[in-house]
């Protein structure tokens, strides 16, 4: 597997900036049964996992902001 390009990476950032932390995260993590380096493909899937966790967040405040409002 080719690593992913720094273009790439920032591409990537570009559409979900929450991936640029979870991209430092797993390159200063250099442990012996992980790679050295990101794909394409893996940071494709760490952008996509945050972003469904950012979007889950957002849905949730809106949830409870109604329910803030229904109890005023």
């Amino acid at each position: 597997m080719q690593p992913a390009t720094p273009e790439q990476l920032q591409s990537i950032i570009h559409d979900a900036p929450c991936a640029g932390e979870a991209f430092r995260m797993a390159l200063q993590t250099n442990t012996v049964t992980s790679s050295a380096t990101l794909t394409f493909g893996d940071a494709k899937k760490m952008a996509s996992e945050c972003k469904d966790k950012e979007e889950i967040k957002a849905v949730r405040e809106k949830q409870l902001n109604a329910l803030n409002d229904m109890s005023k």
